[in-house]
């Protein structure tokens, strides 16, 4: 188990510049800004057999069968931790032959400097939103 160091900076609501973190179902993939995007990516990549190609937006693509040696991904806020099972966090080709990291670094845009956690990430969750005291609740739940 590794936790991936992110700057908090990276991941709080700036409100001089919009940057920060948002949950959107409406989203299908997530993105992280470039920092914490490469280090996710950089310590899959560790634990993964490559060679790793890009399909898409997605460029942590590889040999389906080596799935299994992927680690399990798990996002932590302050908290709460969020585990993904494997179906949350990879994509596969039409084919089955390829897998691809379900997550991506965000487009050079004007939203570059917003991380989206998506409805990829979310399915099978209960997703609780607290507007009155500002708190998300997030809790594993079969949804079908």
């Amino acid at each position: 188990r590794v936790q991936v160091p992110i700057a908090p900076e990276y991941l709080a609501f700036n409100p001089k510049t919009g940057a920060g973190t948002i949950i959107d179902s409406g989203t299908v993939v997530t993105r992280f800004v470039q920092p914490i995007y490469k280090a996710i990516r950089d310590e899959f990549v560790k634990h993964v057999k490559g060679p790793f190609t890009a399909i898409g937006v997605f460029d942590t693509c590889f040999d389906a069968t080596a799935e299994a040696e992927a680690p399990l991904i798990t996002l932590h806020f302050e908290g709460l931790s969020m585990p993904l099972p494997m179906e949350n966090s990879f994509l596969h080709t039409s084919a089955g032959s390829r897998a691809c990291l379900a997550i991506a670094p965000v487009p050079n845009n004007v939203n570059a400097a917003m991380n989206v956690i998506a409805n990829l990430q979310q399915q099978n969750h209960r997703i609780l939103f607290d507007v009155i005291n500002s708190r998300l609740g997030i809790a594993r739940e079969a949804c079908n």
